[in-house]
């Protein structure tokens, strides 16, 4: 499906955003995600404030109107890539009408979640982009079926934005939608500028250093592509609910056997690692050889620059992930979901390895200035075993409030937040927090989308031990 792009020929009034390196280094896809809403207000009335809303999110931040390029047509401030788009603020994106889908919202629950829920033709956007000139930003809505409500679907290239600034700007449109107006002009420089002024004297200090060097302080990147398996097997995907006062349990009986309670996220990152692991080695013979695995976490890194670096009346809305990795030996995953002393000592790790002493301004310019050093950053590679069945990948959105944003009388908070189907090996994404209301009471879930290698996930859903831990699905 096309989606709408302004036209940026205009070289008169032609804006420019350059890209960092850091933007440059995640992913050449799009953040795709789902915002459904229980209402019965007139489909067009709701799309006329949802547009308007649209219309005023432009002007604060115009360049989600344009396209990516990767290459920076020689502009040495550009070198990186950047988005280029109208200054004239003579074009907002359009949101997309896609009519009606066959599935009723209540398809959106965890436990009735599956591969085509969400159909692929709502998505105003691919998962990939087609071209170097590539829409920054999409919105399409549809009706669920016998109109019990209405979702909203937006898409952002991860060049533009990382989970943070994709709400920041959802933010913002909800402000916007609510009451024209309420939200100030974004400004105070560029992304590079604020990057390169905030980190300035770190940049310093990392480009004392060469890229081999760096590479040594950076295991999380590799100058080197990954091993592709000869095959691929069949992958699988699927929601989970895990119950947070099963996860409490789980902090009371860790705390005394670590320095530091732990945190909610810290403990469920230990177990998803533990349960995959403890799985793959149940069912795969190559695991044998291995010794160790790697769990490898997004950082979100605006407050490790500073707690002045993205304030709420002037976010930073780019890209500022970094990646934690922490290593345990396969023995002691394997049991650490069964084992208070194992489990401690895997909460440990992870603790250790997104500590702000780990994880801090000069270990966000050393990364800055691997990028800057390399010129191309499609030839840095993840560090880490994408197909082995070895290491485990978590991305959280649990801090990110898109649930608590109002979008006006006509549609209120969201519903459900959710995420297209996709499948790989290995990957947890821990979707925004929510309230849900569950009978017999009220009860406070995590949901975790989860993807593996199929069978595994097969063997996951029939274990013991997780079956107590998420309960009954």
């Amino acid at each position: 499906m096309s989606s709408y792009c302004s036209p940026v020929s205009d070289v008169d009034n032609l804006g420019i955003e350059p890209l960092t390196t850091l933007d440059a280094l995640m992913p050449k896809n799009y953040i795709r995600v789902l915002l459904a809403f229980r209402t019965s207000e007139p489909f067009n009335v709701v799309s006329l404030r949802l547009q308007s809303g649209l219309n005023a999110t432009t002007e604060k931040i115009p360049w989600i109107s344009g396209q990516v390029r990767s290459a920076g047509d020689g502009d040495k401030q550009a070198a990186h890539g950047a988005i280029y788009y109208s200054s004239s603020n003579s074009g907002s994106p359009q949101i997309i009408d896609c009519g009606s889908i066959e599935e009723p919202i209540s398809s959106l629950e965890a436990h009735a979640m599956h591969s085509t829920t969400i159909p692929e033709d709502v998505w105003p956007l691919g998962a990939l982009p087609g071209s170097d000139d590539s829409s920054v930003f999409g919105a399409s809505i549809f009706r669920f079926k016998d109109d019990q409500g209405l979702g909203l679907c937006v898409c952002m290239h991860h060049h533009a934005v990382d989970a943070a600034g994709f709400t920041e700007v959802l933010k913002i449109w909800a402000r916007e939608t609510t009451t024209r107006g309420s939200s100030t002009p974004q400004s105070g420089g560029t992304r590079l500028s604020r990057i390169s002024e905030a980190l300035a004297s770190q940049i310093i200090e990392a480009s004392s250093k060469g890229t081999e060097q760096l590479f040594r302080l950076l295991p999380e990147y590799s100058p080197s592509p990954p091993a592709m398996p000869a095959s691929f097997p069949s992958f699988a995907s699927q929601m989970f609910t895990i119950p947070t006062n099963h996860l409490e349990a789980y902090k009371q009986v860790l705390a005394p056997l670590l320095e530091t309670p732990p945190s909610t996220n810290t403990v469920l990152c230990a177990l998803l690692w533990s349960f995959i692991t403890r799985i793959r080695a149940q069912h795969e013979e190559n695991t044998l050889s291995l010794t160790s695995s790697r769990l490898v976490m997004a950082v979100n890194g605006r407050r490790r620059i500073g707690p002045n670096f993205s304030p709420p009346d002037k976010p930073y809305i780019g890209n500022l992930v970094l990646y934690a990795s922490a290593e345990q030996p396969f023995d002691t995953l394997k049991i650490a979901a069964a084992s208070v002393h194992d489990c401690a000592e895997v909460c440990n790790t992870i603790t250790q390895s997104f500590a702000p002493a780990k994880i801090n301004s000069q270990h966000i310019a050393n990364v800055y200035e691997l990028g800057r050093q390399a010129g191309d950053c499609s030839t840095i590679f993840p560090g880490w075993d994408l197909f082995n069945h070895r290491d485990v990948t978590i991305t959280s959105w649990a801090d990110l409030d898109l649930y608590q944003m109002n979008w006006g009388s006509e549609l209120g908070q969201p519903d459900f937040v959710r995420f297209p189907f996709s499948v790989a090996d290995g990957v947890c994404i821990i979707l925004p927090r929510r309230r849900v209301n569950s009978a017999p009471h009220s009860q406070n879930l995590v949901e975790v989308v989860i993807m593996l290698k199929a069978e595994h996930l097969d063997a996951l859903k029939t274990d013991s031990l997780w079956q107590s831990l998420v309960g009954e699905q």
